[in-house]
This record gives C-alpha cells, structure tokens and sequence, in this order.
C-alpha cells in the first residue's frame, strides 16, 4: 500500500482496496520482470511506469502488441486510465547534458620566456606496415 504523499494521480482516487489501472497491467504480465521481458526493455523501465502510476502514451502500441503476441486479456480501459495526465506529460527523451568544457590553459607567469614542450612525431605508418609485412614473410619461410 502506498501513504498519500507516495500517492499519484491515478493512485489517489483509487481506494486502498484497488490496484491502480497501471498495477493492474503489469499484473496481467505476470509482474514488473515478466513484462519487461515480454515487451523487450530495460526492468527500470517498467518499474518507473509501476512507481509512477503511469505508462507513456508512446508505449501502448507496443504493450497491446505484446499482450496479443503472449495470450495476455489486456483492458483497454485500463490502459488508457494508466496514461499520464495532461498536468505532467512523459519526456519523450533524457535531457542531454550540457557539453564539457575543457580545463582553461594556465597564462604563463610574467618573465616566463620558456616554450612549451614540443609533442614528438608519430612514426611513419609506412614503415610500421613494411616492418609487419617482413616480420610475416620471415615467419612464413
């Protein structure tokens, strides 16, 4: 049972005595990793739409797929009472994050007449290939 403050929407009119229209689907699934497996996704997935009350308009393609593909008696219903509301709509994606920056170059001290390291040189590529190429020959031999 969930407290009136853990409660969401779709939880709050429900009585104590009653599963939540979301509950309820995951239930006809067989539970939080039963669905998740039939429906192919991540458990956290199904289990955030369990802990919010809520299955994301977006995804009710694909559970009424997988109900008919499994033999599973989904209610209609219930799959759109377990919709989000209106009031606080799914995101569609993770926002992204915002881009690293890099580590400012320290200005050099004033009187600092040194040059910065040079970076050495690669080696020439074509030299490492013709030494790989005769190491094989001379292997093959």
């Amino acid at each position: 049972m969930t407290s009136d403050s853990d409660a969401t929407p779709e939880t709050q009119d429900a009585s104590d005595d009653q599963p939540s229209a979301t509950d309820r689907i995951v239930a006809a699934f067989g539970g939080i990793r039963p669905m998740a497996h039939k429906l192919r996704m991540p458990v956290t997935t199904v289990q955030g739409w369990k802990k919010r009350g809520a299955i994301p308009q977006q995804r009710h393609g694909t559970i009424r797929s997988a109900a008919r593909e499994h033999g599973i008696d989904l209610d209609d219903a219930a799959l759109a009472a377990a919709s989000p509301s209106e009031a606080q709509p799914e995101p569609a994606h993770r926002p992204k994050r915002p881009p690293r920056r890099a580590a400012p170059t320290p200005e050099p001290a004033a009187g600092d007449t040194k040059k910065p390291a040079a970076v050495p040189a690669r080696p020439r590529s074509a030299v490492a290939w013709a030494a790989l190429v005769l190491a094989l020959v001379a292997v093959a031999a």
